[in-house]
């Protein structure tokens, strides 16, 4: 059974491919790149990618842009606010999940902070649709349930209102590195 029929039969909506890295790049991505699209045509669920900046990652978030493939920004990996700004403005309509984080001090994956708290409030005045994940390192777990609250917090009237009706619709995962993850959804 490969990924594609896990996903069909899971139901899933989507599904996030990381971007390998690999020492001959361009033809590693051009591999990529065709599976990708094979996958698109392929799966009921989208196949979307995620967002890192190390240069030998197959595709950068940019290149991802230019592909106009569906993708999953991480906050976290992008080292500088107007680069994310930027993917945001050009690629907000196939943005599927955002993995809201702050960064510093050489680490990822820190609790969210007033870059990030712009973050969301950008994607919520252009009615963006899709999921925020909170994405915490193990040190930082006792702080997912008070920042999954602070949305209602952070907006007033209609964004609000938003926040609270799908404050049911949040969940909480981990993963095999301690990682932490909160989602919350925003039709």
């Amino acid at each position: 059974m490969g990924i594609r029929h896990l996903a069909d039969d899971l139901g899933a909506a989507s599904v996030t491919f990381h971007p390998s890295r690999g020492k001959n790049r361009i033809n590693l991505q051009h591999s990529m790149i065709g599976s990708l699209k094979a996958l698109q045509r392929e799966f009921r669920a989208i196949a979307a990618v995620e967002t890192f900046t190390d240069k030998q990652r197959l595709l950068l978030p940019e290149e991802i842009v230019a592909l106009s493939l569906p993708m999953v920004l991480d906050t976290s990996y992008i080292h500088d606010d107007a680069r994310v700004f930027d993917l945001l403005e050009r690629h907000h309509e196939k943005i599927i999940a955002v993995h809201l984080s702050s960064r510093g001090q050489g680490k990822q994956h820190q609790p969210i902070d007033d870059f990030c708290l712009c973050v969301a409030k950008w994607l919520m005045a252009v009615n963006w649709s899709g999921f925020i994940i909170l994405e915490y390192m193990p040190e930082y777990h006792d702080r997912l349930k008070p920042d999954l609250d602070r949305p209602t917090r952070w907006y007033s009237g209609r964004m609000r209102d938003r926040v609270a009706q799908h404050s049911g619709r949040t969940e909480t995962t981990g993963d095999r590195q301690g990682n932490c993850k909160a989602n919350l959804f925003f039709p």
